[in-house]
């Protein structure tokens, strides 16, 4: 009677790690390098807004969640003209209810670039 003896391929195994951690790397690092300026860019502007725009009393006039993500509407005026603006939050709870009063920090040259103070601060 002979006796089955069982192998195992550690370096099939070792080879399809390292093929699975290759493909990751080829197109996560690509994408790595494409959105991480993108964030940064992002994260600037918002930084920017806050610190040298101004800051005016507004509406949280709609706010709805889908996936994560709040989308969320609110209204402030800048001198005669009234500005509806939207921006998208992830987040599970806010701190806002609709028709709540919130601070909105804005560009000045461009006031549809607006972010919720309370958000950000």
């Amino acid at each position: 009677m002979s006796k089955v003896r069982k192998y195992r391929d550690y370096l099939s195994f070792i080879l399809l790690l390292f093929s699975i951690v290759s493909a990751i790397s080829v197109v996560g690092i690509p994408l790595l390098i494409v959105w991480l300026p993108l964030l940064i860019r992002r994260v600037r502007l918002i930084k920017r807004t806050i610190e040298e725009g101004e800051v005016i009393q507004g509406v949280l006039a709609h706010k709805h969640f889908f996936r994560g993500e709040w989308t969320l509407w609110y209204v402030f005026k800048v001198g005669e003209q009234v500005y509806r603006v939207r921006n998208h939050v992830v987040a599970f709870k806010l701190p806002l209810k609709e028709k709540d009063i919130v601070s909105v920090a804005y560009d000045r040259q461009k006031p549809q670039k607006a972010f919720l103070t309370v958000l950000y601060t």
